[in-house]
């Protein structure tokens, strides 16, 4: 049987392939605290026309900040690996594990198709095939007249998905304009003008398609001056600007006196910009409304005070309990109260020699999550909930790569056999489909991702060998351990066999028989956050038609059934009733703990 995984646009499913058997270690497991997961890596094959190309650059890229969906230059930045293939055409990259990655190949004149978002710990082959590049071509020209200087713009790729990481490429056209944009993967991309003193942007949204020739009409967009005052309504030098406008891309920056230019913005309509002092406010969106002028502008120059912050302080230590420095710690905005994009909220600081680390520009309507970055593998710290009778100033303090989920796999002997350890939760979010997959850390023994407080469900999945799971609890106090730890051990799937008997001991044929959760009816609702993610499995991974759940007996009595968990509490249900759920059916006879009983089976209705 194959198991259709998790769809690649929530995170690569990989098998995990085992020459022999493993038995779980005997004994306590040590405690299995790493500050930082063992390097995981992508690699594959570069190919054109299917044959190796050396010499190829492979790049690999991952969102800066764990951040997704928002606008701002921050939410959009990302970190590039690159590799370069050998004479074969093989590469390999490490990255972060738990991060959408994006993938492609390229040499001076060809390209790959993006792969991703894909994600590590990724076994396997990541092969590229390179195929002709298709450039975006086209010219500029200013409503009929032509331009008379290089204009510089942004290509910004249409993501397929909200997971999907970033990519961006600028350039400059000649000076009459016209511009040819070589080496892109195919597919649609926006223009955006770069802004400068000539304050252009396009007539319109600019969406670009590979190989296809583009005329781009300009206009002068309108100015404004906007000047910004601090809580005292003295002006703030050094704060940062960006606007967010579909048109252009435009950051500057405010001198002594609070004041900063800015060009290009849309007529006659309101504009956004995202504001960042140094101190004393917090980053924060002003919305720019139009002036009153018959045009509908913006007015030429605008006064607005830095928005109300807060401040949040934490600590950070390494795995032995001794401070950490240097660690980059992220505040990601994850809920507005006034539905802008969290993401842009967000703040990136560093701890000091004594671990510590501070963020005094946070927006007083936002939610953040505290993350620190071990290079590039998040390990989150907590939350930040602005509400006046849960804010807390200063955050528990965090121990690098604690609050894990440590696992000891065995497998039975025989093999060779492929799995798979994943980790569902927290049991809050009520999310029976995401999970994030366990790394391994040497022999049998798999780790989780640091994880939030809250409960968990830890799961391997076979598709010979079905699953195991447990349920267990991550504590914001972890008592100087650094995971908890349990085994988890894969059998072959439990084979159910036997005779649904009446009182005289005669085979009843017709009745109905099933498998179910412990203490549930027919109908087989969950009754643990661990069984709703088994309904999902059943359902994606593991086929009535292959594995029988339940069944209806023969002339004789006899069934069979297949519990793909060879060791779990489920009952055995057999009932005459047509429809066994109907309030006014009779109960069904029930065999508890049908797992721990032999075949054959006999279950009497009497």
């Amino acid at each position: 049987m194959r198991l259709p995984f998790v769809p690649v646009a929530l995170l690569a499913a990989v098998l995990l392939p085992v020459r022999r058997g493993p038995t779980a270690q005997s004994g306590p497991l040590p405690d299995i605290g790493v500050s930082k997961t063992p390097t995981q890596s992508i690699e594959g094959r570069v190919l054109r026309d299917g044959q190796p190309v050396s010499g190829a650059t492979v790049t690999c890229a991952w969102r800066s900040i764990p951040a997704v969906g928002g606008n701002s230059e921050m939410a959009r930045a990302t970190t590039e690996r690159t590799a370069t293939t050998d004479a074969q055409g093989y590469y390999r990259l490490e990255v972060p594990p738990w991060r959408d990655l994006r993938v492609h190949a390229s040499t001076a004149d060809a390209i790959s198709p993006i792969q991703g978002p894909i994600s590590a710990p990724f076994t396997g082959s990541v092969d590229l095939t390179l195929e002709a590049g298709a450039p975006i071509t086209g010219k500029f020209d200013l409503e009929g007249t032509p331009v008379k200087a290089a204009v510089q713009f942004a290509l910004d790729r249409l993501l397929p998905s909200k997971t999907s990481v970033p990519m961006r490429v600028l350039s400059k056209s000649t000076n009459d304009g016209s511009f040819r944009v070589d080496g892109l993967p195919k597919g649609k991309w926006q223009l955006r003008i770069v802004a400068d003193e000539r304050g252009l942007r396009p007539l319109a949204v600019q969406l670009c398609e590979t190989g296809v020739n583009h005329d781009i009409v300009l206009k002068g967009g309108t100015r404004s001056d906007v000047v910004f005052v601090d809580r005292d309504g003295k002006p703030a030098e050094g704060v940062d600007i960006e606007v967010i406008d579909h048109g252009i891309v435009e950051r500057a920056t405010t001198d002594a006196t609070g004041r900063a230019h800015l060009v290009g913005l849309q007529r006659g309509h309101a504009t956004t910009i995202i504001a960042t002092p140094k101190t004393g406010g917090s980053r924060c969106y002003y919305p720019l409304e139009p002036g009153m002028d018959p045009q509908g502008d913006l007015l030429p120059e605008m006064t607005l005070q830095l928005a109300e912050t807060y401040s949040v302080s934490g600590k950070v230590f390494a795995t032995d309990g001794t401070p950490a420095k240097g660690i980059p710690v992220v505040f990601r905005g994850a809920i507005h109260g006034a539905g802008y994009p969290p993401a842009d909220f967000s703040h990136v600081v560093t701890s000091d020699a004594d671990g510590h680390f501070s963020c005094s520009r946070l927006d007083k309507h936002l939610f953040y999550e505290v993350e620190a970055l071990i290079d590039g593998e998040i390990q989150p710290i907590g939350v930040v909930d602005p509400r006046p009778h849960l804010f807390k100033a200063e955050l528990d303090s965090f121990r690098i790569g604690f609050r894990r989920i440590a696992v000891d796999i065995g497998l039975p002997g025989g093999g060779p056999y492929t799995f798979e350890g994943r980790i569902y939760g927290p049991k809050d979010r009520g999310d029976f489909s995401s999970y994030k997959k366990l790394v391994r850390v040497e022999g049998s023994k798999f780790v989780s991702p640091c994880l939030t407080p809250g409960e968990y469900a830890t799961f391997v999945v076979s598709d010979m060998l079905g699953f195991a799971r447990n349920e267990s609890a991550i504590r914001a106090n972890t008592g100087g351990k650094a995971s908890t730890d349990f085994k988890l051990s894969l059998e072959q799937p439990r084979v159910l066999e036997g005779k649904v008997l009446d009182a005289g001991r005669k085979g009843i044929g017709g009745a109905k028989v099933a498998i179910v959760f412990e203490g549930s009816d027919f109908e087989n609702q969950p009754r643990r956050f661990s069984d709703g993610i088994v309904q999902a499995l059943w359902q994606d991974s593991y086929p009535a038609e292959k594995f029988p759940r339940e069944a209806t007996t023969a002339g004789d009595g006899s069934f069979r059934l297949v519990c793909v968990e060879s060791n779990g509490f489920y009952d055995l249900l057999a009932t005459r009733e047509a429809n066994p759920n109907q309030q006014a059916a009779i109960p069904p006879t029930r065999l508890g703990r049908v797992l721990a009983v032999p075949n054959p089976i006999e279950i009497v209705i009497r």
